[in-house]
């Protein structure tokens, strides 16, 4: 289990570099896909300390420049490597409780399905950056999970 979720982790750190580098080569990368990247990278703080039984110290749509997004990026990245290397296949099983805004009633989901969400939550985010980069960069990045492990050959 645990080389799965790391290699999940992995993908998300090369899309997320991607997309990092392709907004850094923007004139004007937009408003929107600065806050559509924060918001990729705010929930990995989140669940994490969520999964790590701690309050989240951070909001779920943050206000940083793309600047504090690329300081930040790696650290999150790190914590997840080192949370998931230190975790026991029981410790990656273990509940995890959320509340939903707007919703009253508590959820669970195991710490292994949390890595899931965070990599889709990631993808379909960095669906809309790119959309967004339409026409500001040329050609467009490819984040996919395809692209990602063709890479590695």
């Amino acid at each position: 289990m645990k080389e799965s979720l790391l290699k999940s982790i992995q993908y998300e750190e090369w899309a997320n570099a991607i997309i990092l580098r392709c907004l850094q080569q923007c004139d004007e990368p937009g408003e929107r896909n600065l806050q559509l990247f924060a918001h990729v990278l705010a929930p990995q703080s989140i669940w994490l300390s969520r999964a790590s039984q701690e309050v989240p110290s951070i909001g779920l749509w943050p206000d940083w420049t793309l600047e504090e997004c690329a300081q930040r990026m790696p650290k999150f990245i790190e914590m997840w490597r080192k949370f998931i290397n230190n975790a026991t296949d029981e410790d990656l099983r273990k509940p995890v409780t959320f509340k939903r805004p707007g919703m009253d009633q508590e959820r669970t989901i195991p710490v292994y399905e949390v890595v899931a969400h965070l990599v889709n939550h990631g993808t379909y985010h960095r669906g809309q950056i790119i959309l967004g980069l339409k026409g500001k960069i040329d050609p467009l990045p490819l984040t996919t999970y395809i692209g990602f492990l063709v890479s590695l050959d």
